[in-house]
């Protein structure tokens, strides 16, 4: 891919993030689909999943339309009539975090309502309450690092 290039954030059908990248790698193009594993303490549980359910990054030489014919592909996240540009660095930080196996290990202790400690940044030290970790949860901080306003009622459980 060229200098030009540039990372779109794309929204898959429900539950179909998996077949929207590989349909995408199909026609050439570099998709990041970060994948998460749930674990208590040591034990996994479940399979991994979707780290952002329904979205997935697309990197792109600018055009885009091909992705509203992509099996798998709802279509690219718009603001305005253009496509969400997610930072270089964003999904660096992301691979950063996976495994060799790319998957992100994410533990969930402590559980939703366990008063927690801040150990780092500009909250350290301070004390509150762990809210729980949803896949809507952080679509929404996802969509925080971009910069861009979700409402509630545009969110919908994948």
């Amino acid at each position: 891919m060229g200098s030009a290039d540039r990372w779109i954030l794309v929204r898959s059908q429900p539950k179909r993030e998996a077949w929207a990248a590989t349909n995408c790698v199909r026609q050439g193009y570099e998709v990041y689909y970060p994948r998460c594993q749930r674990i208590r303490g040591d034990r996994p549980l479940g399979r991994p999943i979707a780290l952002f359910p329904t979205y997935l990054f697309v990197r792109t030489p600018g055009q885009w339309y091909f992705l509203r014919g992509t099996f798998g592909v709802a279509g690219p996240v718009l603001c305005g009539e253009n496509p969400i540009v997610v930072p270089e660095r964003l999904v660096v930080e992301l691979r950063s975090r996976e495994g060799e196996d790319k998957i992100m290990w994410l533990h969930i202790d402590p559980i939703p309502g366990q008063a927690v400690r801040i150990t780092s940044g500009p909250m350290k030290d301070q004390i509150g309450v762990h809210a729980g970790m949803s896949g809507r949860q952080r679509v929404r901080v996802l969509f925080d690092r971009l910069a861009v306003t979700v409402n509630r009622e545009d969110l919908v459980a994948a």
